[in-house]
């Protein structure tokens, strides 16, 4: 790996030095991924659009690799739920529920974001969307590691990772540094910028309390906050006020990503 000649370039190196070895960042989002494999969180989102922006409180539950549930409330009164089992995408609005295949182009026609399932479950895991082959080495910018990666598709994402202050006198070997941002490209150009702040310790793994997702040209400008996440799978409600979700959405089914119109709904299906 070569450092750039510039004081910039330079700032905050680790006093325990640097991972040399791409393989070492790819093992520690892999490693990652593994670990993480459910989790519930509540918290904010902000939608930014041309009519200025879109406030609502959210409850999520995210079951790895590909199941999703996002439910939107205002003044207390669900909105909208979003929920994917992995195959298909369901999106209750009002008395419409509209399905579809879980493929991007689905989730652009149903929600506004064409992202797959998986990866709107590692998104707001803090996870990485797709991990492919490193394409070069790791470098040192701004304070960041950096490393790309190129799928079999050809696709490129550019991965950001910060190093926790107390792995700062770490070997590499033993640095788990975490993402910050990600820059998805496909063939034609630039897709999505995604960024990752304020990390908080939960049972030893860290997770973002932020999460932005940018989507210029598709005019998507999200970002959910977290005030409570909560790792790991629930169990079952056996009853209605044991479930945890309870008081946001008392209608939630023991399964949260089942995908079926709820009695009254207009089923709408949709396809790309």
């Amino acid at each position: 790996m070569v450092v750039a000649g510039c004081s910039s370039c330079t700032r905050g190196l680790p006093r325990g030095g640097l991972i040399q070895d791409p393989a070492r960042i790819t093992t520690v989002l892999t490693e990652r991924a593994s670990r993480v494999r459910a989790l519930r969180a509540h918290g904010s989102a902000d939608q930014y659009g041309r009519n200025g922006r879109v406030r609502g409180e959210v409850a999520i539950r995210v079951r790895a690799p590909d199941k999703v549930r996002f439910d939107m409330f205002a003044f207390g009164t669900l909105v909208s739920s979003l929920v994917t089992d992995g195959q298909r995408f369901g999106l209750l609005q009002g008395q419409q529920y509209l399905v579809g295949p879980a493929r991007a182009c689905a989730a652009q026609r149903i929600a506004g974001i064409p992202l797959e399932a998986r990866e709107i479950a590692a998104v707001l895991s803090g996870g990485v969307p797709v991990i492919g082959a490193p394409v070069g080495g790791v470098r040192w910018e701004e304070g960041h590691y950096v490393l790309d990666l190129r799928t079999a598709e050809g696709n490129t994402s550019r991965i950001e990772l910060e190093l926790p202050a107390e792995q700062d006198a770490l070997a590499p070997a033993r640095q788990t540094p975490r993402v910050s941002r990600i820059v998805l490209r496909d063939a034609r150009g630039p897709r999505a910028d995604i960024r990752y702040e304020a990390y908080r310790v939960i049972d030893g793994e860290s997770y973002p309390e932020r999460v932005r997702v940018l989507m210029e040209r598709d005019d998507v400008d999200m970002q959910v906050r977290f005030d409570r996440i909560e790792p790991g799978e629930p169990p079952a409600p056996t009853q209605q006020s044991d479930d945890p979700l309870a008081e946001e959405n008392p209608a939630a089914p023991p399964d949260a990503f089942s995908i079926g119109a709820p009695a009254g709904a207009t089923l709408i299906p949709v396809d790309c």
